[in-house]
């Protein structure tokens, strides 16, 4: 859908070979958004918190989208790409933060939202995890996890799949017969 534009199109890695593979990444996880009186609240509970789940990684949470050169450094050098609704957890897709961060590499861990078909979609093809505010941060934990405990060229192979399936692009003319099956007759 035209939700998912691309913004930083021009800074996307050109070839496979510019993509970073997970474990050359310095950063554990990245956020960038506006920021908001919710996301205050997660970075104070999860990050800055010496008790937070998060506050032994290493996690920039940036408040603004600006200068570009910071967001396309971090989504390219951050393991995972944390995205946090800015007002509630009944809210929409955050579709222009997966546009912008969808190339870079980085395995994205959102916050879940109530289009349960898209959110299958993007968790079966996109590599996207999804949890509701109070289990992000262990989900991050969960991915980073795995990452660590899983051989390299096996995550390599899943990077650059994911990153190819968005470079593929979808096919919106045949993408709910696939998804759903072929219409019945009438």
């Amino acid at each position: 859908p035209h939700m998912f534009h691309d913004r930083l199109r021009e800074y996307y890695p050109k070839n496979k070979d510019d993509i970073k593979p997970y474990m050359e990444r310095s950063d554990d996880a990245v956020f960038f958004g506006a920021y908001t009186s919710r996301r205050k609240v997660f970075e104070n509970k999860y990050i800055n918190n010496n008790t937070g789940t998060l506050s032994r990684y290493k996690v920039t949470f940036r408040k603004k989208m600006r200068p570009f050169g910071a967001v396309i450094g971090g989504y390219s050098n951050a393991k995972i790409c944390l995205v946090v609704h800015s007002f509630s957890a009944d809210s929409g897709g955050e579709y222009h933060r997966i546009s912008d961060f969808k190339r870079f590499g980085c395995v994205p861990v959102m916050e879940t939202f109530g289009d349960k078909l898209t959110v299958e979609t993007l968790r079966t093809c996109a590599g996207i995890k999804f949890a509701d505010f109070d289990n992000l941060p262990n989900a991050v934990v969960s991915e980073l996890k795995r990452m660590n405990e899983t051989n390299h060229g096996v995550l390599r192979e899943e990077q650059l799949a994911i990153d190819q399936w968005w470079d593929n692009g979808i096919d919106w003319s045949s993408f709910l017969e696939k998804v759903l099956g072929p219409r019945e007759a009438v």
